[in-house]
């Protein structure tokens, strides 16, 4: 049974309207302003902030607030009180994580979801231990209700989850490890299950939303398409309604698939801009990566010993949100390879959306008639090098053919 969610979102169409209407009408006066779900108005120059009074964090702990589309801001914690404010320069709620103490050591840290928007005052409550089923009370935001409801729903996954992960720790054996792993694997699994039933259920709202951008691509397109199809035209406007509907009108590559129809254009390190049909290798090697990615970086230095005579060519896709970041990522390439900025874009990039990227490094590679031949994700030792090879060395068949 789904739990009762808050009155923001049992509002009819009719408020949502004549409150963008009231808000458009400030805009237009020279205040940037907006109206809250209670009807209060909303001072969106003024930054997010989040107060937590939280029972069992240590005293003088370190936390950080922030999100791969937001900046950071860490707070001291005293008493189990801490304050956060952060400047978010989207006009929509933001995935945020409190996560402490810092610095971050394995299994020694909590973290909790937030959302975040400019011109909010949020405050968490609750307990230290309940941080990893998210089981703590929100309030102050029109999705506060919402984020409860939803983390209710799925406390008794995440406590499992969570569980097993501790189990893990303390397995002995290798066999054992692994098999905690493939039922931790198999939990994750079945929690994003119940959270897409959650928002099939109950979609006009920005925490669903927010939620839904996260499984996009572990989700078929039926599935995203039933959730757009339910969406009320403010929600079906936003960020999040306007990045369903690039998933769901978007076909994703496939072995066999013509570059023409996938291609990617965008800038390169030097400052001027490059298309992936620009190659004019025989067989073009797209990678996607970002700067925190430690098996690219491996990647990376294996594709420096790789040696064919110019018959191959390289090209990375950066996934970077910021232009900066991207530089390190450009620089760690030290001009050997090009090196494309997504434009500040991130995952949800249209060369992202449209060759499924899950997770990095993901490799493509397009063959003198620029088909697309082989695709893979993650790193191991030497693989590219036994692809490639199977193509250049064997006329694309393998050894033991």
């Amino acid at each position: 049974m789904m739990p009762k969610l808050s009155k923001n979102l049992r509002s009819s169409y009719l408020n949502r309207v004549c409150r963008r209407i009231f808000s458009l009408s400030l805009l237009i006066g020279g205040v940037f302003t907006a109206v809250g779900a209670t009807g209060e108005v909303i001072d969106k120059s003024q930054p997010y902030r989040l107060d937590i009074d939280i029972v069992g964090i240590p005293d003088s702990a370190m936390f950080m607030l922030g999100g791969r589309t937001a900046s950071a801001d860490t707070a001291m914690v005293l008493n189990g009180k801490a304050s956060f404010e952060l400047n978010i320069e989207q006009d929509y709620p933001v995935s945020l994580r409190l996560i402490g103490p810092m610095p971050i050591v394995v299994g020694a840290y909590k973290s909790i979801s937030v959302l975040g928007q400019n011109g909010y005052h949020e405050r968490i409550s609750g307990k230290y231990s309940d941080f990893d089923c998210d089981k703590v009370k929100y309030e102050g935001a029109p999705w506060s209700h919402d984020l409860v409801a939803f983390n209710d729903y799925l406390y008794d996954k995440q406590a499992e989850i969570r569980n097993v992960k501790d189990s893990v720790e303390a397995a002995v054996g290798k066999d054992e490890r692994n098999r905690l792993r493939l039922k931790t694997t198999r939990l994750y699994a079945e929690r994003d299950s119940m959270a897409y039933e959650f928002i099939l259920e109950h979609p006009n709202s920005y925490l669903s939303l927010s939620y839904m951008s996260s499984l996009l691509k572990r989700l078929p397109v039926e599935r995203i398409s039933a959730v757009y199809d339910k969406l009320l035209p403010e929600y079906r406007d936003s960020h999040y309604g306007e990045l369903l509907a690039s998933y769901v009108s978007t076909k994703v590559i496939e072995v066999g698939d013509n570059l023409a129809d996938y291609d990617i254009e965008g800038l390169i390190g030097d400052g001027s801009r490059l298309r992936l049909s620009d190659m004019t290798s025989d067989y073009i090697v797209l990678m996607f990566t970002a700067a925190g990615c430690g098996p690219c970086v491996m990647m990376g230095k294996e594709i420096e010993t790789l040696d064919y005579n110019d018959r191959i060519g390289l090209i990375a896709y950066s996934m970077d949100d910021g232009y900066d970041v991207y530089k390190m990522t450009d620089s760690r390439a030290a001009g050997k390879f090009p090196v494309i900025w997504n434009g500040g874009k991130g995952r949800d990039s249209e060369a992202c959306i449209k060759y499924s990227v899950n997770m990095i490094p993901s490799v493509f590679i397009f063959g003198p008639d620029r088909k697309l031949i082989e695709k893979f994700s993650g790193y191991y030792d030497g693989r590219l090098k036994r692809i490639l090879d199977k193509y250049l060395l064997n006329g694309g068949k393998h050894e033991n053919e």
